[in-house]
C-alpha cells in the first residue's frame, strides 16, 4: 500500500472528494519533508560550527549562519500556514496569541529555561 494509500486511510477520506483531508494530508507532507530538510539543515550547521575555530572568516560564518537560519524560519512558516489552513477547514483554528513577543500556541511546547 501506498503512503497516499495510508494517508487517505487514516483520513478516513479520499484525497479527491474531501478538503479537509486534503488540507490533512498537506500538513503531514510538509511536515515530513521539513523534518528531512531540517536534518540536513542541522548536519550543515554542525560542520560550519566545528569548521569555525576563530575569528578568521567570522563575517563569511555569520552570514551563512544567518542564510541557514533564514531558510529555516521559512520551512517552519509554510508548516505553521498548512496546520492554519487544516485547522480552518476543521473548524478547530485557535488564535495564537503574543506572549513575550513570540507568537504562541498550545499546540507547541515552550523549551525555552
Amino acid at each position: 500500500s501506498s503512503t497516499s494509500d495510508m494517508l487517505d486511510e487514516l483520513l478516513g477520506a479520499s484525497q479527491d472528494s474531501d478538503p479537509v483531508g486534503q488540507a490533512a494530508q498537506q500538513v503531514i507532507l510538509t511536515h515530513k519533508d521539513a523534518m528531512a530538510t531540517l536534518l540536513d539543515m542541522v548536519k550543515e550547521e554542525m560542520t560550519m560550527v566545528n569548521q569555525q575555530g576563530n575569528d578568521k572568516g567570522m563575517d563569511d560564518y555569520i552570514a551563512s549562519v544567518n542564510a541557514l537560519h533564514e531558510r529555516q524560519l521559512g520551512m517552519f512558516a509554510l508548516l505553521r500556514e498548512r496546520i492554519q489552513e487544516y485547522r480552518c477547514m476543521r473548524g478547530t483554528e485557535r488564535s495564537p496569541t503574543r506572549a513575550s513577543g513570540h507568537l504562541s500556541d498550545e499546540s507547541f511546547e515552550d523549551l525555552r529555561d
